[in-house]
């Protein structure tokens, strides 16, 4: 019986590859006409998606990157008007 290796070759490159979008948004300026908070929302949204299609850490774990405050906080403008429980928890405060 043969036991797979926890992580495939995909797996590791999305590992990897992920946080390299993100921190080319981070240091790259955005193209012309894209405001920086878009372009920081790109670079997490491109994280996101890499380690969903490759599977780099269980698919829920990667959903709660949404709740990093970070992401959150530039998400806010350009996302879908959806009532998140941060958005609760701010009119709350």
């Amino acid at each position: 019986m043969k036991i797979e290796p926890p992580y495939g070759l995909r797996q590791r490159v999305g590992l990897f590859l992920g946080p390299i979008w993100l921190l080319a948004a981070l240091v790259l300026p955005p193209p012309s006409g894209l405001v920086l908070e878009a372009w920081y929302t790109a670079g997490a949204t491109l994280l996101m998606a890499t380690w969903w299609i490759a599977e780099s850490i269980p698919i829920p774990a990667t959903s709660l990157l949404l709740s990093v405050p970070a992401v959150l906080e530039v998400g806010y403008t350009f996302h879908l008007p959806v009532a998140t429980l941060s958005q609760c928890h701010r009119s709350w405060q």
